[in-house]
């Protein structure tokens, strides 16, 4: 019985992009591409992985001519992220754990978690769409400014490099969205036992995730 052979990975397919492409018109690919691979968009979460993956190859000069020379290409440290995501959720749970009046007879410490995950999810999500705005409003300016005569557009120039930033600021939360996913997958493999006679609505502060997250 023969087998089917995996599919190579190929970062210019997953983009949609020549293999000539620019720095810029690889970032453009990768926010179409990942709005289609959002679960609200009928993604998923290995579409969203690969998409990552692709973008994070070619915009990585030395990775890339590997890529382009061999056809092959070593993913950088995919333990590193699953440990980022397994700290975030021991961060979580402990910061529940350790807030005054916690009673561990009546919290369900796996509730609360959960909360704070999609609280946190819901907040990423609302920086990642001002981000998105605020770097669509600064290259659409960008593009209407002309220098009259000859010379530098300076002002088209400054104003593309703040939204350069905010790309960056962009690729930060979405990573940070990456890994919050992922919390709430490892968090889904757990219950918590509550006594029921103790069971009540927990009167310690409201748990809030730390900056970086």
């Amino acid at each position: 019985m023969s087998v089917a052979k995996k599919k190579k990975f190929d970062p210019y397919e997953v983009l949609d992009l020549p293999r000539d492409a620019t720095p810029a018109e690889i970032k453009a690919a990768k926010r179409r591409a990942s709005r289609r691979a959002h679960p609200d968009a009928g993604g998923n979460s290995e579409m969203f992985h690969a998409v990552q993956r692709a973008a994070g190859l070619l915009l990585d000069d030395k990775r890339r001519r590997r890529y382009d020379a061999t056809g092959e290409d070593e993913e950088p440290r995919p333990n590193q992220r699953e440990q980022e995501a397994i700290e975030a959720l021991f961060t979580i749970v402990t910061n529940i754990i350790e807030s005054e009046g916690f009673n561990p007879d009546a919290v369900d410490v796996i509730a609360h978690a959960a909360k704070a995950v999609h609280d946190t999810q819901a907040r990423i999500a609302l920086e990642i769409s001002k981000t998105r705005a605020r770097m669509d409003r600064l290259q659409r300016t960008a593009k209407r400014f002309r220098r009259r005569g000859s010379g530098q557009n300076l002002l088209a120039k400054m104003i593309e490099t703040k939204a350069a930033g905010l790309e960056q600021m962009l690729d930060g939360h979405e990573a940070a969205m990456q890994t919050m996913r992922r919390v709430g997958e490892l968090l889904s493999d757990y219950d918590y036992a509550v006594e029921m006679m103790t069971a009540m609505v927990p009167t310690f502060p409201v748990f809030r995730t730390g900056a970086a997250w």
